[in-house]
C-alpha cells in the first residue's frame, strides 16, 4: 500500500483497489465451495464498486480537504461539500504515502480568493492570512543575527519563509522536505515564495529535517523550524529536547534558533511544556507575536544584541523591508508592539516546568 498503492493511485484510489481484492477473494470462495448467492454478491458489490470507483473523485478531494475533523459544531451543516464545490476551487490535489496535500482558491464570494495549501485537510499557509507568521519566521532570526549566512529550513510549506530569506546576503538556505507533493504545490505560490524552488541559493532536499541534521556536519547561522502542528502524525518528535539538542549542536556560535509554535485548539498546558523544553536547551529566549494564534520562539546559547538600532541593518534592505511594511511593520520601532517577552523577561514564565 505504501509503496505501490498510495504512490499510484492515491487515497480513495487505494481503498478502492483493496475493497476490489476483496470482493475477488469472495467470489473465489464462492466458486470454490460452489456458493452461487455468495459468487452473486461479490460480483455485485464489485460491479458497484468500479462504478462508485469512475464518479465522485471531485466530491472525495474536497471532502478530505475540508479539515472536517477540526470541526466543533454541534450538528453537521449538510451542505459543507456542496458549498466548497461551489466557491472553492482545488488547484491541485496529490495522495503520498504520508501526507494527501490540496492547494484550493476561493472565489471571493462564499470563500477568500486567496491560495490556501492544506495538508491532511489543515491549512498550512496562505498566499495572504498567513503572511505575517511566514514572513517573519525568517526576518526575526536575521534581525537577532543580521550577517548570517548559513540558514536551515524545516518544512517548505508555501516556500514564502524560505523565498523572504532570499532578500538577505546570505549564502546558501538549505531547506529540509520530506513530502514531495508539497515541493510540487509551491510552485503555485511563485507569486509570493520569490521562485525560491528554482533560486540557486536555496538547496531543497526532498530528506527528513533530522536525518539531515544528523548526518550532515554542516553548522548553520540559524535554524528555522516551522512544521505542521504537533498533534499531526510525526511531528511530535520535532518539539522534543533531544531535537533541539541536535539543533543546538548544529548553530554555530551565538546561532539562533527558531521555532514557530501557536495558541489556538492547544492545551495552555501543552503550550508550558513546549516553552519549557526549548528553554531547557536554550537558555536565551525571546517570544514573538505574529498574529492568528502563532508565537514564535528565538533561543540560543547565548545572548544578542537587541533593539531598534541593531533592527535597522534589515529595515534598511530592500526586500525584507518590504515585507515587513506589508505586515504593517514600517519602521524598527514598530517591531516591539509584536514582542511578548524579551530575553529579560521571557525566563519569569517558563522556568521549572516538564
Amino acid at each position: 500500500t505504501g509503496f505501490v498503492l498510495m504512490p499510484q493511485l492515491g487515497l480513495r484510489g487505494a481503498f478502492l483497489a483493496l475493497a476490489l481484492g476483496l470482493c475477488v477473494a469472495a467470489w473465489l470462495l464462492g466458486r470454490k465451495f460452489q456458493r452461487v448467492t455468495l459468487q452473486f454478491t461479490a460480483a455485485t458489490v464489485g460491479a458497484a464498486l468500479l462504478m462508485v470507483g469512475a464518479m465522485g473523485g471531485d466530491t472525495w478531494r474536497h471532502l478530505l480537504s475540508s479539515g472536517i475533523f477540526r470541526l466543533r459544531e454541534t450538528e453537521l451543516g449538510k451542505d459543507l461539500v456542496g458549498h466548497r464545490q461551489r466557491h472553492i476551487k482545488i488547484r491541485f490535489y496529490e495522495d503520498a504515502a504520508d501526507a494527501s496535500v490540496a492547494v484550493e482558491q476561493g472565489d471571493g464570494v462564499g470563500a477568500s480568493d486567496q491560495f490556501v495549501l492544506r495538508i491532511n485537510g489543515k491549512p498550512d499557509a496562505t498566499s495572504r492570512g498567513d503572511m505575517a507568521t511566514q514572513f517573519l519566521l525568517a526576518h526575526l532570526p536575521m534581525l537577532a543575527r543580521p550577517d548570517s549566512k548559513d540558514i536551515f529550513v524545516l518544512g517548505f510549506g508555501s516556500g514564502v519563509t524560505a523565498g523572504a530569506l532570499l532578500g538577505h546576503p546570505i549564502g546558501r538556505v538549505t531547506v529540509a522536505e520530506n513530502c514531495a507533493p508539497v515541493l510540487r504545490a509551491g510552485e503555485f505560490f511563485a507569486p509570493w515564495n520569490r521562485g525560491v524552488l528554482t533560486n540557486p541559493l536555496a538547496r531543497i532536499v526532498p530528506e527528513d529535517a533530522r536525518t539531515l541534521l544528523k548526518l550532515s556536519p554542516q553548522r548553520y547561522d540559524v535554524i528555522i523550524s516551522e512544521p505542521s502542528n504537533p498533534w499531526m502524525v510525526g511531528v511530535g518528535s520535532v518539539f522534543s529536547r533531544e531535537f533541539y539538542e541536535l539543533c543546538a549542536g548544529r548553530l554555530k556560535d551565538g546561532g539562533i534558533m527558531t521555532q514557530w509554535f501557536h495558541v489556538y485548539e492547544m492545551h495552555d498546558g501543552i503550550v508550558a511544556l513546549v516553552l519549557h523544553t526549548f528553554a531547557s536547551v536554550f537558555p536565551h529566549v525571546e517570544l514573538w507575536d505574529p498574529g492568528t494564534g502563532d508565537i514564535i520562539l528565538l533561543g540560543s546559547q547565548k545572548p544578542w544584541a537587541t533593539g531598534p538600532e541593531v533592527w535597522r541593518k534589515v529595515f534598511e534592505r530592500a526586500e525584507p523591508g518590504k515585507d515587513l511594511a506589508a505586515i504593517g511593520l514600517h519602521a524598527p520601532e514598530a517591531l516591539w508592539a509584536r514582542q511578548f517577552a524579551s530575553q529579560r523577561t521571557t525566563r519569569a514564565f517558563i522556568e521549572n516546568g516538564p
